[in-house]
């Protein structure tokens, strides 16, 4: 995001991963992956789909590190709320107290400075609350659609979005950097899947808590890639 606009990230990303996708789904039930049994719901998680990366990634170009990971890891309070109403799951005081813990762990790792934006602060509290929403319409929808299907929509929601606005504030891509973006659709691919994985097998307040074991890959590989 330090040399390509935000929208043209989201959009190259959003290429390699229906690549990658297409490959799988010829192996597994063809077309017939993208029957869902709730449109709606997958149209709302298109939304949030575009909405919490797009307001993460630019909230990351002026936001301190440290801020926007507390800001943003508040969406497992928001998650874990969300489900009570929404759900109707039932969050008892040992997984709330889990959650509790855990961002204080994040506060006092990250020490953020409180010296943000208003509208960049803003923007991160709006990415969680939209990754929160995301993950509450994946548990819904996760009792009638396939895994797959699940991964599949927002991909190609988000992709088909940004591809038709990426062309307003184009940047021509490096040949250097095309394995950078190839890698990033990798893994987003891979956590998408994993996370909706997770989200449609257990209670959202059984998962939220482990939201928190981001810093501890955040620490290492911040220390392997950028010393």
């Amino acid at each position: 995001v330090a040399r390509y606009p935000v929208i043209e990230l989201l959009a190259l990303r959003g290429v390699v991963m229906i690549v990658i996708l297409c490959f799988f789904m010829a192996r597994s039930g063809g077309w017939s992956q993208l029957r869902t049994r709730n449109p709606w719901g997958q149209a709302r998680r298109i939304l949030y789909s575009l909405a919490a990366p797009l307001l993460f990634f630019t909230a990351r170009r002026e936001l301190p590190l440290a801020d926007l990971t507390v800001m943003i890891f508040g969406a497992s309070f928001f998650m874990t709320a969300l489900s009570v109403p929404l759900l109707g799951e039932k969050v008892g005081a040992f997984r709330w107290s889990a959650i509790a813990v855990g961002f204080s762990g994040v506060i006092i790792a990250a020490q953020p400075t409180g010296e943000s934006s208003i509208l960049m602060t803003v923007f991160a509290i709006a990415a969680s609350i939209a990754y929160a929403m995301l993950m509450i319409e994946t548990r819904r929808i996760g009792f009638v659609d396939s895994i797959f299907t699940l991964t599949l929509y927002p991909v190609v929601g988000v992709t088909l979005i940004t591809a038709l606005a990426a062309p307003l504030d184009w940047v021509a891509v490096q040949t250097s950097d095309i394995p950078f973006f190839v890698a990033t659709g990798v893994f987003a691919l891979v956590g998408h899947f994993f996370i909706n994985k997770a989200f449609t097998s257990a209670p959202v307040g059984a998962i939220a808590p482990f939201e928190y074991t981001a810093l501890i890959w955040a620490t290492i590989f911040g220390f392997v890639f950028f010393n």
